[in-house]
């Protein structure tokens, strides 16, 4: 994976990133100049160390997205709002990340307030809490 190093909070941050074995090549999307690297990641084997970062989400700071991260490779995982209402649902890849950009699945922004992302792989489940905050 390509991440890139979060000056503020002195921690590498990984970006959702397409690896080519054709070309040997990996490829991220980005919004601005910063330190880059190249990455290993590994999906986990349990959900007990589950993180979600930024937290809280902060779009009008300029974040881009929500990062989940060791998750087991290819688990679902699904947004819901305190009333229970399902926001959006993502799968993780192969290397155990899941990103999300706040949007709803119809496309709208999703509000201010606390969410559950609730983690799902065979008969794994975890769930976790993070804000929004526009």
């Amino acid at each position: 994976i390509v991440a890139r190093y979060d000056t503020d909070r002195g921690v590498w941050v990984p970006l959702s990133s397409s690896v080519n074995l054709t070309d040997n090549s990996v490829t991220a999307q980005v919004n601005h100049f910063s330190t880059f690297q190249l990455m290993q990641a590994s999906p986990a084997s349990s959900f007990d160390q589950v993180k979600v970062f930024p937290n809280p989400f902060r779009p009008s700071q300029g974040h881009q997205a929500i990062t989940l991260a060791n998750l087991l490779s290819e688990s679902v995982v699904r947004i819901y709002n305190l009333s229970g209402e399902l926001i959006k649902e993502l799968t993780a890849s192969s290397a155990g990340l899941a990103s999300w950009n706040g949007l709803t699945e119809k496309g709208e922004s999703s509000a201010s307030g606390v969410y559950l992302a609730y983690c799902e792989s065979g008969s794994q489940r975890k769930t976790v809490k993070f804000v929004i905050q526009r």
